[in-house]
C-alpha cells in the first residue's frame, strides 16, 4: 500500500503526556496544535541495540518515558494489533525503514524458516556457499577484514565459521 501524501494518526498509550503521532513515513511526531503540520516536533529515534528504531515518549507526572519500537507504534496506529501467532516484518529486511509499505504482518514460523535457510540479511545462520566462501578466502591466506567487505558478513561471524572449520 502506497501513500502520496504523509498521513499522520494518533499513538494510543496509557498515561504519556502530551500528543504524539506517527506517520506513514515512520517518523514519531508530538503535535502541540494537531490541524497545523508545521508545529509538529519529531521525537529523537535511537537504535535499541538490535536494529530497531525506539522512540522515548514522555509521560504524565514524569515518570520514567515509555520506550516503544518504531515499526510496531506504525503498525498498531494504521493496520492494528498484531494478531496472536505474527510478527511485524521489514519487506526490506531494513530494520530502520519503518514505512508503513514496507511492514506486514508475518508468521512467527515463516520467519525463523527465512533464518534456518539464511535467505535472510541479519539472520544469524549462513548458507553453505557463505561458509565455503569464507573457508575458501581462509585458505587462500585473505583477512578477514578482506572477506569481510567481499562477503558482506561480519567479522565475528567469520571467525566463528573459520573456528568451526577448524581454520583458527
Amino acid at each position: 500500500m502506497a501513500y502520496s501524501t504523509i498521513k499522520y494518526l494518533p499513538i494510543r498509550i496509557e498515561d504519556i503526556n502530551g500528543d504524539f503521532l506517527v506517520s506513514s513515513l515512520g517518523s514519531v511526531v508530538s503535535a502541540t496544535w494537531p490541524e497545523r503540520e508545521d508545529t509538529y516536533k519529531p521525537l529523537k529515534q535511537r537504535s535499541d541495540g538490535r536494529g530497531y528504531l525506539c522512540v522515548d515518549i514522555p509521560r504524565v507526572n514524569n515518570k520514567r518515558p515509555v520506550t516503544k519500537k518504531v515499526h510496531i507504534l506504525v503498525m498498531e496506529a494504521f493496520v492494528g494489533q498484531t494478531p496472536k501467532g505474527y510478527h511485524i516484518d521489514h519487506k526490506d529486511h531494513d530494520k530502520t525503514n519503518n514505512r508503513i509499505d514496507n511492514l506486514r504482518w508475518r508468521e512467527i514460523g515463516e520467519n525463523s524458516a527465512d533464518c534456518r535457510r539464511g535467505s535472510r540479511k541479519g539472520c544469524k545462520h549462513l548458507s553453505e556457499e557463505q561458509k565455503l566462501a569464507i573457508e575458501s578466502l581462509t585458505k587462500d591466506f585473505w583477512g578477514v577484514s578482506f572477506i569481510r567487505k567481499a562477503t558482506g558478513i561480519s567479522d565475528s561471524t567469520i571467525r566463528r565459521v573459520q573456528k568451526q572449520l577448524g581454520l583458527r
